[in-house]
């Protein structure tokens, strides 16, 4: 039960080390708290509604971002042909 304890809320687990840089440890830790305590008793399908409704409000929802890299377009035909 101890482990779990320890393991049960990693911040780098769901919050990206450029957010928790720039908010700072403590605040994050605090408004993680204050959501799990608003959050608690919700079931699985509500959860997951709301998750899906906040993601829809990011800029980036819908998009996937892949690197790309400059290759020569000679070299690229003769890949693709």
């Amino acid at each position: 039960m101890q482990e779990f304890k320890a393991r049960y809320f990693v911040m780098e687990d769901f919050v990206p080390a450029h957010v928790v840089s720039q908010l700072g440890v403590d605040h994050v830790r605090h408004e993680v708290s204050l959501l799990h305590r608003q959050l608690a008793g919700i079931g699985k399908q509500q959860a997951q509604a709301l998750f899906l409704k906040k993601c829809s409000g990011f800029e980036e929802y819908g998009m996937n971002f892949h690197k790309v890299y400059r290759v020569c377009v000679l070299k690229l035909f003769r890949i693709v042909s």
